[in-house]
């Protein structure tokens, strides 16, 4: 897959960590096909928007988190998940969850870090 050809949504409620992070994307070559706040845009945008990657925080304002939306999208979709936050042990909250692939990146994250994770995710998707 072409780094030109790769689509990553982002789920953010946070809109300055949404700001950097799809600049910190596009810088790296990929296309953000959408920045959405809640599960529930999560969900009609992983529809519409057919994502090959998707950008999670775990904690959501207004809802508890994005958990159920991406459990569901990982099981119809089999879209590879990074999850951001701020939250030290997220990979033990979503370690039950049968989310996979899935993987971790803490706020505030390095550009570095970013990249390897996306072609990791990348590569394991083919």
């Amino acid at each position: 897959m072409n780094k030109k050809e790769v689509k990553i949504l982002i789920c953010e409620d946070e809109s300055i960590i949404a700001m950097d992070l799809s600049s910190t994307i596009n810088r790296l070559g990929y296309i953000v096909t959408s920045i959405v706040k809640t599960a529930g845009e999560l969900l009609q945008k992983t529809e519409n928007d057919k994502p090959d990657i998707i950008i999670s925080d775990i904690k959501l304002q207004g809802e508890n988190t994005s958990l159920d939306a991406i459990k569901f999208i990982s099981n119809k979709y089999k879209i590879p998940v990074i999850f951001l936050s701020g939250i030290l042990n997220a990979a033990e909250i979503t370690s039950n969850m049968s989310i996979n692939p899935c993987y971790h990146i803490t706020k505030p994250f390095a550009p570095t870090s970013l990249k390897e994770i996306i072609e990791i995710s990348i590569s394991e998707k083919k």
